[in-house]
């Protein structure tokens, strides 16, 4: 009975481990890239915002319409249904406004993105929730504003990872409280 309880527990040690490795390449530590987010703004703008994870799965939500927008337009990539294409919405942004903005809802929403990559150096493993951060200002997409965006003073943050065609990607959504409503 003994060396069952002992083969036991090392068949679970050996289950616990091969999920702890499993799941590393779509790691990511949010409370760090929220804060990392919130450095990056003041640097941008130079004034201070209230960044704090967000409690929902609004980038699960994003995640899941990108995909099905990607379905039905063979071809699509992440980067060219968020790409910057003027002022005029594009179909994926009229897609995601739909899927995030309640109605009446005047917060700013922004959808964004980043590939998360494997760094071979000390150095940029150690800086890698920075630089995913840098990654999310760098590709930041409003998807919805009523007021100017860097007026803001908080704002909420959802993350998620999800796979597009071979690569794994931080999608984020960005929301900042309207400063209109206090």
């Amino acid at each position: 009975m003994k060396m069952m309880k002992k083969l036991m527990a090392v068949a679970l040690a050996g289950v616990m481990a091969l999920t702890l490795l499993a799941g590393c390449g779509s790691m990511i530590e949010e409370k760090e890239i929220v804060a990392c987010l919130s450095d990056a703004y003041k640097a941008w703008t130079g004034k201070s915002i209230s960044m704090t994870a967000a409690s929902s799965n609004e980038a699960g939500k994003a995640a899941k319409t990108l995909k099905e927008y990607q379905a039905e337009h063979p071809g699509e990539t992440i980067e060219s249904m968020l790409a910057y294409n003027g002022t005029e919405t594009t179909p994926p942004e009229a897609a995601l406004e739909a899927a995030l903005k309640a109605e009446n809802e005047t917060d700013g929403i922004i959808v964004s993105y980043a590939k998360l990559e494997e760094y071979q150096s000390k150095f940029c493993s150690e800086r890698k929730n920075m630089m995913i951060a840098q990654e999310l200002m760098d590709n930041e997409r409003p998807v919805y504003a009523a007021f100017h965006l860097t007026t803001a003073e908080e704002a909420t943050v959802s993350l998620t990872v999800e796979k597009f065609d071979d690569d794994n990607y931080v999608i984020a959504v960005i929301r900042l409280k309207d400063p209109a409503k206090g």
